[in-house]
């Protein structure tokens, strides 16, 4: 992703360092990564068709669908934010 990141305001206390950041991504961009995503979630079924897979391996799998699902949704809901 090609976003563009702006340091907008710091502020200091306490120990800690707070940065407020505006960031820039386009819709190319947003289409990037959704694709990426679905990329990466093909990969996780056809894992999960692999002959010998372990029960633990397959719970791993699952979790990362269920993560990858929930970043998918994310993503076509920035690009239902569009305007046309």
């Amino acid at each position: 992703m090609r976003s563009v990141e702006t340091i907008k305001n710091v502020a200091y206390g306490k120990g800690v360092r707070v940065s407020t950041v505006e960031r820039v991504v386009t819709r190319a961009d947003d289409c990037e990564e959704l694709g990426n995503l679905y990329f990466r979630l093909s990969d996780i079924y056809r894992r999960l068709e692999t002959e010998g897979i372990t029960e633990a391996e397959r719970e791993t799998l699952m979790s990362d669908r269920a993560d990858l699902t929930a970043k998918i949704m994310e993503y076509r809901g920035y690009l239902e934010g569009y305007d046309e």
